[in-house]
This record gives structure tokens, sequence and C-alpha cells, in this order.
């Protein structure tokens, strides 16, 4: 059969991403929560749970030419950011960690990267994200980023430091939810 409009292949290998990447989470939380429970699509793509109280969502992005840099202008940065200001509590400091699983590379210099665990800088992060959501920009992003704009002065603020990004499938050790000190709520990888 001919590929074509309806080839639903893509879609198949990014929801067993995801799946793949909740067994990640799940055995990277064994040792330190053997009690860990996981969802899929309830909270968001992927949540840790604690006594039915999400604590960390991850936003699963999966792309075949995972060579390609994430922008700040990037529909997959938009988008999250438009599913956690749905369903994150964006004002809620305490609110669960936000995490965006990507197999493509934050580009240098960009919010994305300073949000990375090394290297973090949530002011740069934040001022970036402005910049690119005051600009006119793509029309399809148009919407999250004026939501956003209208989020930065009371809210964002709460939820940037909540945020990160994760790459690659071997991105070493990063520190799990309750290691974490209170000021440091997210992480940030990128998996191939």
């Amino acid at each position: 059969m001919a590929q074509g409009s309806h080839d639903a292949a893509p879609n198949a290998v990014g929801y067993q991403h995801q799946t793949w990447w909740a067994l990640v989470e799940l055995l990277r939380s064994g040792p330190h929560r053997p009690d860990a429970a996981i969802t899929l699509e309830l909270y968001d793509d992927i949540a840790l749970d604690d006594a039915g109280t999400p604590t960390e969502l991850l936003q699963v992005k999966h792309h075949q030419a995972s060579g390609r840099r994430l922008t700040d202008r990037a529909m997959d940065v938009w988008k999250t950011i438009q599913v956690w200001m749905d369903m994150a509590s964006p004002g809620d400091p305490d609110g669960p960690a936000l995490v965006l699983v990507t197999t493509q590379t934050a580009a240098p210099g960009s919010a994305m990267a300073c949000l990375r665990a090394t290297g973090r800088d949530e002011q740069a992060a934040l001022t970036l994200l402005e910049a690119v959501a005051a600009e006119e920009g793509a029309k399809e992003t148009r919407p999250t980023r004026q939501q956003f704009l209208s989020l930065a002065q009371r809210q964002v603020p709460a939820l940037t430091p909540r945020t990160g990004l994760k790459k690659r499938w071997a991105c070493g050790t990063q520190p799990q939810a309750h290691q974490r000190p209170p000021n440091q709520r997210a992480r940030v990888s990128e998996c191939r």
C-alpha cells in the first residue's frame, strides 16, 4: 500500500516512544520510589503520580529526523506551553514539575537550552520566551503566545522554575522529584 495522507506510522512511532519513555521513568524512580505510579494520557502525555496527585508532567515529542534543533519558535515548544497553561495551574509555584522530553536538541542560546539542568538560567529562558511571544510570528502559535504574554506578568514566573527539557535516551542520572532542591523543580532531557 502506498503511503499517503492517511499514513498512521509516524503517530504510532510517537505513541510507542511515549510508552517506552514512561517505562524509563518508572525504572529510574524504582530504587527511590518502589511504589511509583505513572499514568499515560491522564494528566499529560506521561505523569508521575503520588497518591493520585501528579508530581511531574511530561510532554513527549518524537521526530524521525532527530538532527533538527529545537528553537524557541518551534511548534513543539508552544504546543507544550499551551498544554501546561491549560492543565498545570501556571500560577501555583508548588505545582507539578513540567518536563518536555524531545528527540530534538535545544538550539544553543535558546530558552530551552536555558532550562537544562546544567547551565540553568530561568530568567534568561523567560526573557527569551517573552521576546518570541511578542513577535508577529506564525499564526498557528499566535493565540498561545498571546496567552503566554498575558500570564507572564503574574503567573509565568511561578511556572518557569517548574519547567525543563529532557534530551537523549542515555542522558545520565537525573535528580528525581524528591531529590531536587525546591528552587529547581524541573529537569532537562533531550532523547534520541
